[in-house]
């Protein structure tokens, strides 16, 4: 194999192997919905997410960066058990609302 096809074999089973959840935050923080697969990957349901702030699972310090750049992160189950996870954060706005897109590629835990 050469070097190219390499890299593209590394990076295609770290895409297969990542899970993405995406939840929707309003400007105080707060989620206000998440995707289904949140329950799988942070151990709560989507309902139970609602109305909580987001810094119970990314800290608002790391938050404040993405932000700014997508960033790799820790971010916290509700187990309390962190999980390495690429983030990335696009602002929303309509309707006279910002609303912020936070996608997390969550990690598969190593063992």
């Amino acid at each position: 194999m050469t070097v190219l096809a390499n890299v593209f074999a590394a990076r295609l089973a770290e895409f297969r192997a990542a899970t993405r959840t995406i939840l929707l935050v309003d400007d105080a923080g707060t989620i206000v919905s998440s995707t289904g697969d949140v329950e799988q990957e942070l151990g709560c349901s989507p309902h139970d997410l609602s109305g909580q702030l987001l810094a119970q699972i990314i800290p608002e310090p790391a938050f404040a960066r993405l932000r700014r750049a997508p960033a790799a992160v820790e971010v916290l189950t509700s187990a309390g058990d962190a999980r390495q996870a690429d983030v990335s954060v696009q602002e929303l706005v309509g309707g006279g609302q910002t609303t912020h897109a936070v996608l997390l590629t969550l990690k598969q835990p190593t063992s």
